[in-house]
């Protein structure tokens, strides 16, 4: 699963450079979702790493990396009172 994470972003980041884009490192993060405990994994792009998070904000959802839906609900809850 690494191995495939790295070929990809290596090819996302040959698809960038070819159309004069690039990709802000400080606003991209990547999250692992699963159940059991994952390994530690680095990922980078340009010799700069990628930050991992435990937990993303997507269209107004927080997503934790084990799909609990913990975290969106002590914001809802926290929101609320």
């Amino acid at each position: 699963m690494v191995l495939r994470a790295i070929e990809c972003l290596n090819r996302l980041n040959e698809w960038l450079v070819a159309n004069r884009l690039t990709l802000n490192i400080t606003r991209t993060c990547y999250m692992v979702v699963s159940k059991k405990s994952d390994e530690d994994i680095k990922l980078f792009v340009d010799n700069q790493e990628i930050e991992k998070v435990t937990f993303c904000k997507y269209l107004g959802i927080r997503i934790d990396d084990k799909l609990t839906w913990q975290v969106h609900i002590k914001y809802i809850y926290d929101k609320i009172i």
